[in-house]
């Protein structure tokens, strides 16, 4: 008779194996073997803070978020462009960034395209990964865009942070920020 292997997630204790799983794994041709999920990476699972979605706009950044916030609650924290050194004249009054938060439970970013970069729906959006600290910025970093493209080499920034931005292999946009002091917006 053919032997078999399985390896099924565990999620609760092994104790608590219901009558279908203990009469699985006590079958003669079959064997079963309950194991506990696993990062593949283990040493990295508990260090980042946060992965949201980043959303882009043509000027009516303020507008949507305002509108998320009345549709799904949260805080909304609005940041214009006039706020970043350089900012030129016709991009003053639009979003720079913004943050609608609900506790630990959600967080939706975005901000305004500059003016002369409009972006299309299936570019307008980033994954947004806030890290914990130096290395782990740049580590990830690295690793998501080894066969992308930097569009944003890892920089110090005006607002307090060690930020990229790439685009992975696959053409999915990334963002890497490690806030080194509190964002004041």
């Amino acid at each position: 008779m053919k032997q078999f292997s399985l390896a099924v997630p565990l999620t609760r204790p092994s104790a608590t194996l219901s009558r279908w799983e203990r009469d699985l794994s006590s079958r003669s041709n079959l064997d079963v073997d309950f194991v506990r999920p696993r990062s593949i990476n283990t040493q990295k699972e508990d260090n980042v803070k946060e992965i949201c979605t980043y959303l882009l706009f043509n000027g009516n950044c303020r507008e949507a978020m305002k509108f998320y916030k009345q549709s799904i609650g949260g805080e909304l924290q609005i940041m214009p462009y006039s706020q970043a050194p350089d900012t030129p004249k016709e991009a003053k009054d639009l979003v720079i960034h913004a943050r609608l938060s609900m506790g630990s439970a959600m967080t939706l970013m975005a901000s305004d395209a500059m003016p002369g970069k409009p972006v299309q729906n299936g570019n307008n959006f980033s994954v947004s990964v806030q890290c914990d600290n130096d290395d782990e910025v740049s580590s990830l970093f690295s690793a998501i865009s080894a066969k992308g493209k930097v569009t944003m080499p890892l920089a110090d920034t005006f607002w307090g942070a060690r930020f990229g931005m790439c685009t992975d292999q696959f053409g999915i946009n990334w963002m890497f920020n490690f806030q080194k002091t509190p964002l004041k917006m």
